[in-house]
């Protein structure tokens, strides 16, 4: 937590989630910023490994015309819905 929200800390960087009663705990998926892009060592593998623990990839690891590799997911929560 920090103040009143859920937080996740990572080196460098941290991710606040707020939460509106007011809006019955609605996905933001497609009403506001509804994705965010970070940087993965062997992206291939970390791939594998969260399919292996359950998690459904809504695009899995590809490679793209110029040869970067990328993934899509929606949090686990389904889409920035906290608490």
């Amino acid at each position: 937590m920090r103040w009143r929200y859920d937080a996740v800390d990572l080196p460098g960087i941290n991710f606040n989630f707020p939460y509106n009663p007011a809006a019955g705990g609605a996905p933001t998926r497609g009403r506001m910023l509804d994705h965010i892009g970070l940087e993965v060592n062997d992206l291939e593998r970390f791939c594998r490994d969260l399919e292996a623990h359950g998690m459904v990839f809504d695009v899995p690891f590809r490679r793209g015309p110029a040869g970067s590799g990328y993934a899509l997911l929606t949090d686990p929560w389904g889409g920035c819905r906290s608490r």
